[in-house]
């Protein structure tokens, strides 16, 4: 028996020589390779996790430099535009001038690089009415005659600071202007049996000039852009067509004017109702504005 014991003693120590070492439980192996695996799933993993946020980091720049490139808008200063407009009469021009004028306005305007300052200027007609009349081309031709109509203007001009959004689909603002408005009535001319030309005669035969002053507020509403690329100096920038929506006060100086029914013809000759008053308007704007 104990010859046995000790073979078998002496065998597993053999082994154990043989071998360099005691050879592991199967379950620690087990764990070994598990850790191993486990390793390297997380190195990879981990250099994964680096390379997407590499990836992220150039998607966020590629987006940053579109949204530079599109606010590259703001960087150009001008702009032109043409409105359409309402001027309604207040105070005391709106008890002597009982109606609405039409007309139009162009303006200019250099907005500052990056700045939500803007500098114009703007020029525009208001027409309150005309009537007419046919009268004998002279005392001694009296078989021929001739139109004669009189036109109620206002011309208006202001120099404006506008603060206003830089960037944006859409972009509020406010500004505030000072000029003049000219009042002044025009009698023409015009041959009867024509139509579109120039009339024969034309005179200005009443006007005055006032004072004015005032401030609005208004939205610009983007229709269209598209990228410009100066060949020369290797850069884009982009030209915007804006809708423009505006009202604006201004009040008015003292000045006299005439209106329609304010010329009557007795005898061959003329008389002026002329009316005096301040010249306060609203104006109902809407117009394109060209950006670039």
């Amino acid at each position: 028996m104990s010859k046995r014991v000790i073979g078998a003693t002496c065998d597993r120590s053999s082994r154990i020589l043989l071998s360099g070492g005691v050879t592991p439980p199967r379950k620690s192996e087990f764990f070994r390779w598990a850790f191993r695996v486990s390793y390297v799933i997380t190195v990879f993993l981990w250099l994964s996790a680096g390379q997407s946020e590499r990836l992220q980091a150039q998607i966020s720049t590629i987006n940053s430099e579109s949204e530079n490139w599109r606010e590259e808008a703001t960087e150009q200063g001008f702009s032109i535009g043409i409105d359409l407009n309402l001027g309604t009469p207040l105070s005391g021009f709106a008890n002597t001038m009982d109606r609405v004028g039409f007309g139009a306005t162009f303006q200019g305007g250099y907005q500052l690089k990056n700045r939500p300052v803007m500098f114009g200027l703007d020029l525009g007609f208001l027409n309150f009415g005309r009537d007419s009349r046919n009268e004998a081309f002279s005392l001694t031709i009296p078989d021929a005659t001739v139109l004669v109509e009189n036109t109620y203007n206002l011309m208006h001009s202001s120099f404006l600071v506008r603060l206003v959004q830089p960037v944006g689909e859409i972009r509020p603002y406010f500004e505030g202007a000072i000029g003049f408005n000219y009042l002044y009535t025009e009698t023409t001319i015009e041959n009867t049996n024509t139509f579109l030309e120039e009339p024969v005669f034309r005179s200005t035969n009443f006007d005055d000039f006032a004072f004015s002053y005032g401030a609005g507020a208004g939205l610009l509403i983007e229709l269209h852009s598209y990228p410009v690329t100066d060949i020369l100096e290797g850069t884009t920038r982009i030209e915007r067509v804006m809708l423009n929506l505006m009202g604006r006060y201004k009040a008015g100086g003292t000045a006299e004017y005439l209106k329609k029914g304010s010329i009557t013809v007795q005898n061959g000759q003329a008389f002026y109702d002329v009316s005096r008053s301040k010249t306060d308007l609203f104006y109902y704007t809407v117009g394109v504005l060209f950006m670039f």
